[in-house]
């Protein structure tokens, strides 16, 4: 049986958890840790979530046009909160993600920023 692209995200998922589990626990201990090693990062590129805040940019734009934030925006920053506080399985967390994106891509809660924003 060949793996599929949720295959190996959902391997990616749960090796983060493991690796940040892992580095809570030494940190625990007083020592820090720091290597390179982003999972979810990948994930995000899997998922074609844009990598240079493009969403949060949008929404910034929006908020000074409007006079409020709106809502439901999201960067690729919050991504790694929403995974850190994701209580649900990881094709769960892979669906969510799907939904919220396309949900953007439509035009839904972060429409792209209106002509002669700032």
């Amino acid at each position: 049986m060949k793996a599929t692209v949720d295959d190996v995200i959902v391997c990616l998922l749960q090796s983060e958890r493991v690796v940040r589990n892992f580095i809570d626990r030494v940190e625990a201990t007083g020592i820090e840790v720091t290597f390179d090693y982003d999972p979810l990062g990948i994930v995000l590129d899997l998922l074609t979530v844009p990598d240079d805040n493009v969403i949060e940019t949008n929404a910034a734009d929006i908020s000074i046009l409007t006079g409020k934030w709106p809502e439901g925006a999201y960067c690729r920053d919050s991504w790694y909160d929403d995974w850190e506080e994701w209580e649900g399985t990881p094709r769960e967390f892979i669906q969510y993600a799907r939904e919220s994106l396309i949900e953007w891509a439509n035009g839904g809660e972060n429409p792209p920023p209106a002509e002669n924003s700032p």
